[in-house]
């Protein structure tokens, strides 16, 4: 029986609030180190048969990923990319930003609704998800975050489960794709079907942004065109709070 693996994924809070508004299915993530395939002009071998450059492989041991070797260039070594999300019917946990900290609810009396803000004096310590706050209106004013990559397994509220795994360019996703990735939309959705729905240039004027404020300090901005390992999910579980 094949073992469900779970591994930890990090998302920028805008992506924790499109998973939690049933938004984002897909989650693109560069492949490091990125592929030389300069020397490559006719594709790749793989088990004896020419291949795509670059496509989705189910490797023999039943990992999810790249390999092979140059086609007509036998004498190069072989390689192999294995995803490091996992393969299809693993599990991912969510790590976002969060404080430390206690809500505090403002009384008043005055017939308006209570105003809150987060506290953080050192004997509160609870978790409080960035999320939570934007979602609620919660005031936030000098309060110190914590990367998500301090989020420990028992603070996640979201589990999801990985559905399919491919390699593409960044600049090959769709306008499926951007609409799977969280783009903001109205609360009745939006289908090519519609009679106003967004244009691919305004989905990307949104996505771009977001893809450099992640990759382009790293090198593997929208212009560079890196190749992607690209996560299609389903929510397991999620808590709104």
């Amino acid at each position: 029986m094949e073992t469900i693996k779970e591994r930890p994924i990090l998302f920028k809070t805008e992506s924790i609030q499109a998973i939690l508004d049933d938004r984002k299915s897909q989650t693109r993530r560069v492949v490091k180190p990125q592929p030389d395939y300069s020397i490559l002009k006719e594709g790749v071998t793989l088990e004896a048969h020419k291949c795509p450059v670059l496509g989705p492989v189910h490797l023999g041991r039943r990992e999810w990923g790249l390999y092979g070797t140059p086609y007509k260039a036998t004498d190069v070594p072989c390689f192999a990319y294995n995803c490091p999300y996992g393969k299809i019917g693993d599990r991912l946990w969510c790590k976002e930003t969060f404080c430390i900290g206690e809500i505090v609810e403002v009384d008043t009396s005055d017939g308006y609704p209570e105003d809150c803000y987060v506290s953080q004096c050192p004997e509160e310590n609870s978790i409080i998800p960035k999320e939570y706050c934007l979602r609620h209106d919660i005031g936030i004013e000098d309060v110190i975050w914590k990367p998500s990559i301090h989020m420990f397994r028992k603070d996640s509220r979201i589990d999801l489960e990985i559905t399919d795994i491919r390699v593409e360019r960044v600049q090959d996703i769709s306008w499926e794709d951007l609409l799977a990735e969280g783009y903001p939309q109205p609360k009745k959705g939006i289908t090519k079907e519609s009679i106003i729905y967004p244009t691919m240039t305004k989905m990307l004027e949104w996505f771009i942004p977001l893809w450099d404020s992640i990759n382009s300090k790293r090198g593997y901005g929208w212009n560079v065109n890196p190749r992607t390992w690209v996560i299609v999910f389903k929510v397991l579980s999620k808590e709104l709070l």
